[in-house]
């Protein structure tokens, strides 16, 4: 079982407004061979602090679909070499599914050791784009009740469509040690869920990921 550890604890740094549909966070596990380990994957509930059934998980998915909301669900990333667990989150809205990666292209060399020992890009995105897939070709969830009333309370219909484009991490992110142009740039957390705000405002939802990544990126250099 992934060990919880403090730093994916509900803090201020994680709250999200509820005008988004917050999944229990997935945390994952990496095999010395940058592999994930599918054997021990976790949903963690930040706000209960209890880990959450990947049947349940599936069922709240399909709820956040009924609310029609942006659907965000934050990635703890743990290994044998990194000793704080290191963050990423999923974004899915209407029409996509994004993974965001605060560092950019981990494989650079001007990433830190830590950081390119992390895990396999190619790897991470397959596992992602896999599991979403599973949820939104599920024909149970959508049927439990409580998918049913969240469509009565948002009234909604269910949806015939459920594709969502998969898009990969932007090259361009955060450096852990560029600490002189982005304050936090050694705290991935922060730059994850400050991202997430900006990604999912209104006034971004609906344009192109670049635009939200250049705003971040600002208000991120903006702090010092």
């Amino acid at each position: 079982m992934f060990i919880i550890k403090k730093d994916i604890i509900m803090d201020p740094i994680r709250q999200l407004p509820n005008t988004i549909y917050r999944l229990p966070t997935l945390c994952v596990n990496i095999l010395s061979n940058k592999t994930i380990d599918t054997t021990n994957v976790d949903f963690f509930d930040e706000n209960n602090n209890s880990i959450v059934s990947p049947t349940n998980v599936v069922t709240l998915f399909h709820e956040g679909l009924a609310s029609r909301m942006c659907i965000v669900m934050p990635l703890s990333i743990h290994n044998e070499y990194v000793r704080e667990t290191h963050c990423n989150a999923v974004i899915i809205t209407q029409t996509t599914i994004e993974r965001f990666e605060p560092r950019g292209n981990i494989n650079l060399k001007s990433q830190s050791i830590q950081v390119q020992s992390l895990y396999d890009t190619n790897n991470m995105d397959m596992f992602v784009r896999k599991l979403i897939h599973n949820w939104i070709m599920d024909d149970i969830a959508p049927k439990h009740r409580m998918v049913q009333l969240a469509h009565r309370v948002y009234n909604t219909k269910p949806q015939h469509n459920l594709y969502r484009r998969y898009y990969k991490p932007l090259p361009n992110g955060i450096i852990s040690s560029d600490v002189l142009t982005y304050c936090n740039a050694s705290m991935c957390q922060k730059l994850v869920f400050n991202y997430v705000r900006i990604r999912t405002h209104k006034d971004n939802i609906q344009k192109y990921r670049k635009h939200a990544h250049e705003q971040w990126l600002q208000y991120e250099k903006n702090l010092l």
